[in-house]
């Protein structure tokens, strides 16, 4: 399954607020999610730790998860015992199955490496069936009640569909900032990148958008509440961090904004986007004589007649 990480990026403005991406991302590697990029490409992998377990399915029908080769300790190369065993159920793409995980420690350091992961922790949902609700989610824009509908074998309630929705996010988010470095080679491969930056909503909290306007690969989606030095700057700097100074970059006329970008990339090259040129010097100049101008089309019938035409 191949899951464009640009677009999901695009829908979570969540960066900022995970707590460890990079503890998260190497959490999806062991699960079997990683990040594959090609010239002008990014795309999210998942290949399912389930597959192939049902051949270890055993008498009792219990699947047994061992922890395979992780038999030494990773600091002192000491030799690990089993110290737990948990047999629990979980919910995948398949139904529900029931595993036994066998736990080890290491008697110097108590550190338990984790099992084979078939779940986030603390979760009775498996990997598998997270990221289908995801991309029926955000991909296939289906409702919860829609999903719920398509999965109604393995009885989900609507909570529990809106939970692992937002975890879906937060895992794209967090394979995407763990991925930086392969987008960076991308851009560096296209002769860098043009930022182009804008806000979406107004008179309160927003979302700003950070897109390539080479390659198009949206660079970072986060929330901030105001078009201001304070909220912007951290944003770019972060940016700036993961993937270099731009070549140049397209800004609204917004005096935030221009400060912000100002301050963070100083000697970039600073382009006027023209759609909102035009839009601010339009408005300026026909704004007296607009109201006047849409008055008589409304009397004189003219919308109306133009509908015929269309249908």
């Amino acid at each position: 399954m191949n899951v464009d990480v640009e677009a999901a990026a695009g829908v979570a403005s969540i960066i900022l607020q995970l707590p460890s991406q990079t503890d998260t991302a190497k959490m999806l590697r062991k699960a079997g999610i990683t990040v594959r990029g090609k010239t002008g490409t990014v795309s999210l992998i998942y290949n399912p730790p389930l597959r192939g377990l049902q051949s270890r399915l055993n008498d009792s029908g219990i699947i047994d998860l061992d922890i395979g080769s992780i038999s030494k300790c990773g600091i002192c190369g000491s030799s690990t015992i089993t110290v737990k065993t948990v047999t629990r159920k979980v919910k995948t793409l398949n139904g529900i199955i029931s595993i036994r995980e066998h736990i080890s420690s290491c008697l110097i350091h108590r550190k338990i490496p984790r099992p084979e992961i078939i779940t986030p922790p603390r979760s009775s949902y498996g990997f598998d069936l997270n990221v289908m609700i995801g991309v029926l989610r955000y991909f296939q824009h289906k409702q919860v009640k829609e999903i719920m509908e398509e999965l109604w074998k393995l009885d989900i309630p609507p909570r529990t569909v809106s939970w692992l929705c937002r975890v879906f996010l937060r895992y794209i988010v967090a394979a995407h900032i763990d991925s930086s470095t392969i987008i960076r080679s991308i851009l560096s491969s296209n002769g860098g990148y043009i930022l182009m930056l804008d806000g979406t909503g107004q008179n309160g909290p927003m979302v700003m958008q950070m897109r390539d306007g080479w390659s198009g690969i949206h660079l970072l989606s986060c929330s901030v509440r105001s078009e201001n030095e304070g909220e912007i700057v951290p944003r770019l700097l972060l940016l700036r961090k993961m993937f270099g100074t731009p070549v140049a970059y397209v800004r609204d006329m917004g005096s935030g904004v221009t400060k912000s970008l100002k301050i963070s990339f100083p000697d970039t090259y600073s382009i006027l986007c023209h759609f909102h040129f035009l839009r601010a010097e339009g408005w300026k100049l026909f704004e007296p004589l607009y109201p006047k101008f849409r008055s008589r089309v409304d009397r004189m019938g003219i919308k109306k007649r133009l509908r015929h035409f269309m249908l």
